[in-house]
């Protein structure tokens, strides 16, 4: 098979985005201004939880959606979510986090939900 075939075939295939991602702080996914960040975060108490005056939490993604904010703390994750997450959408959270590439954390990372 020549390469150019191989390519076309790669690229056909589904893109099937993950089911949960941590967004660090001040991820391109949302960093935004202004009234470009009420089409990210419609709730305005939501946006103030996100957008904070001092340091930024990340952001919460579950099903192409912010769904809530994450602080790390060592080997802890503290997970906020806005509103009732599946059992799915729980585990594939704790999933991502456990998967977290933190150099120099010794140990388990553990989810605490707020």
């Amino acid at each position: 098979m020549d390469p150019d075939t191989r390519r076309t075939n790669v690229s056909r295939r589904p893109v099937v985005p993950a089911p949960a991602r941590l967004l660090p702080s001040g991820d391109s996914y949302f960093l935004l201004k202004g009234a470009d960040r009420e089409l990210l975060v419609p709730d305005a108490d939501r946006r103030r939880a996100l957008w904070t005056p001092r340091v930024w939490p990340g952001g919460v993604l579950v099903e192409s959606e912010i769904v809530g904010t994450w602080r790390r703390a060592d080997t802890r994750v503290t997970v906020q979510p806005w509103r009732r997450l599946s059992p799915a959408a729980r585990d594939a959270v704790e999933a991502e986090a456990e998967s977290l590439p933190l150099p120099g954390v010794r140990g388990r990372i553990v989810v605490r939900w707020e």
